[in-house]
Protein backbone atom coordinates (compact mmCIF):
# COMPACT_ATOMS: atom_id res chain seq x y z
CA UNK A 1 0.00 0.00 0.00
CA UNK A 2 2.54 2.01 0.55
CA UNK A 3 4.53 1.93 -2.43
CA UNK A 4 0.85 2.62 -4.27
CA UNK A 5 0.51 5.46 -2.10
CA UNK A 6 4.08 7.34 -3.13
CA UNK A 7 4.23 6.06 -6.72
CA UNK A 8 0.39 5.45 -7.76
CA UNK A 9 -0.10 8.83 -8.58
CA UNK A 10 2.53 8.92 -11.58
CA UNK A 11 0.74 6.34 -13.46
CA UNK A 12 -0.29 8.59 -16.53
CA UNK A 13 -3.20 9.06 -17.10
CA UNK A 14 -5.19 7.36 -15.17
CA UNK A 15 -2.97 6.93 -11.70
CA UNK A 16 -4.78 9.96 -10.45
CA UNK A 17 -8.05 8.61 -10.57
CA UNK A 18 -7.04 4.76 -10.10
CA UNK A 19 -4.61 5.60 -7.37
CA UNK A 20 -7.29 6.43 -4.73
CA UNK A 21 -9.59 3.66 -5.69
CA UNK A 22 -7.06 0.95 -4.94
CA UNK A 23 -5.72 2.10 -1.77
CA UNK A 24 -9.23 2.17 -0.33
CA UNK A 25 -9.95 -1.56 -1.97
CA UNK A 26 -7.21 -2.59 -0.16
CA UNK A 27 -7.98 -1.46 3.11
CA UNK A 28 -11.64 -2.73 2.67
CA UNK A 29 -10.24 -5.76 1.84
CA UNK A 30 -7.60 -5.76 4.87
CA UNK A 31 -10.70 -5.65 7.24
CA UNK A 32 -11.88 -8.83 5.81
CA UNK A 33 -8.91 -10.62 5.32
CA UNK A 34 -9.90 -13.52 7.81
CA UNK A 35 -13.43 -13.73 5.59
CA UNK A 36 -12.02 -13.67 2.57
CA UNK A 37 -9.44 -16.11 3.74
CA UNK A 38 -11.86 -18.62 5.16
CA UNK A 39 -13.90 -18.05 1.60
CA UNK A 40 -11.03 -19.05 -0.53
CA UNK A 41 -10.05 -22.33 1.69
CA UNK A 42 -13.51 -23.64 1.71
CA UNK A 43 -14.08 -22.83 -2.31
CA UNK A 44 -10.30 -25.12 -2.30
CA UNK A 45 -12.13 -27.97 -0.30
CA UNK A 46 -15.34 -28.33 -1.84
CA UNK A 47 -13.45 -28.09 -5.13
CA UNK A 48 -11.06 -30.89 -4.28
CA UNK A 49 -12.74 -32.92 -2.06
CA UNK A 50 -11.93 -35.66 -3.77
CA UNK A 51 -8.36 -35.83 -4.13
CA UNK A 52 -7.90 -34.62 -0.49
CA UNK A 53 -9.98 -37.39 0.64
CA UNK A 54 -7.95 -40.00 -1.33
CA UNK A 55 -4.77 -38.34 0.05
CA UNK A 56 -5.64 -37.78 3.51
CA UNK A 57 -2.83 -40.30 5.02
CA UNK A 58 -0.53 -39.32 2.66
CA UNK A 59 1.07 -36.22 4.12
CA UNK A 60 3.68 -36.16 1.15
CA UNK A 61 1.45 -36.68 -1.61
CA UNK A 62 -1.14 -33.98 -0.05
CA UNK A 63 1.54 -31.46 0.03
CA UNK A 64 2.81 -32.16 -3.71
CA UNK A 65 -1.08 -31.46 -4.50
CA UNK A 66 -1.39 -28.07 -2.59
CA UNK A 67 1.46 -27.50 -4.31
CA UNK A 68 0.70 -27.91 -7.65
CA UNK A 69 -2.23 -26.60 -7.61
CA UNK A 70 -0.51 -23.16 -6.21
CA UNK A 71 1.88 -23.36 -8.76
CA UNK A 72 4.63 -24.38 -6.72
CA UNK A 73 6.36 -27.29 -7.79
CA UNK A 74 9.46 -26.50 -9.81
Amino acid sequence: MTSTLLFGWWGIPFGIFRTPIALIASLNDSKNRDEISEEIIISFAINNVGELRTNWDRENDLVEFIKHWNKLVE
